[in-house]
């Protein structure tokens, strides 16, 4: 939903009580594009901390470059489609959830995105889809850390056995003196 500067204002005055934002204070959102609608005052007064970058490639290579730790990235392309670079390089760069903040004029590629906002989606509505989307993200991320220390197990185990059957190898035996009666021992 697009709000002018003062309706931006008037809705930051009210004391919505968001459930989000608590649980949301440290969370860092990268914004790319220019805040036409007013949604990053929105998103902050929600508890988000957000960055701004422009929406261009080479932008968002330095925003990352300076190692920022972001947890969403949402678009907005009220004025210009989308580039398609600006987000393969985002892709590239992050894992975090892709949010665009749809303006229905310009085409996009849904299969691009984690959560498109309709335009005039009411703030509650797209503010609590980001929370699930953010929630959901950090669900399978840990998933993903649990896997891959599941992984490395398998593969110490797997390590221990290759070596042991390295070991083998290198002290072969002579399966006839099993059959012979013939032992190295000596009783």
């Amino acid at each position: 939903m697009c709000l002018t500067a003062g309706a931006a204002r008037r809705f930051l005055e009210l004391e919505l009580a968001f459930s989000i934002a608590s649980s949301m204070a440290t969370t860092a959102i990268l914004h790319v594009g220019d805040d036409t609608c007013h949604r990053i005052p929105v998103m902050e007064r929600a508890g988000f901390v957000v960055r701004l970058t422009h929406c261009s490639a080479s932008a968002l290579t330095e925003a990352f470059a300076r190692e920022i730790a972001v947890e969403a990235i949402t678009f907005q392309n009220d004025s210009e489609p989308l580039p398609v670079a600006v987000v393969t390089t985002a892709r590239m760069l992050s894992d975090a959830p892709f949010v665009l903040l749809q303006n229905p004029v310009f085409d996009y590629d849904e299969k691009s995105f984690d959560l498109i906002v309709p335009n005039l989606t009411s703030p509650s509505t797209w503010l609590k889809q980001l929370q699930e989307t953010i929630a959901e993200a950090r669900k399978l991320r840990a998933f993903s850390q649990q896997l891959c220390r599941e992984c490395a197990d398998v593969r110490a185990v797997t390590r221990t056995l290759r070596d042991r059957a390295a070991r083998n190898r290198l002290r072969p035996f002579d399966p006839d003196t099993i059959w012979n009666g013939n032992s190295d021992e000596k009783s």
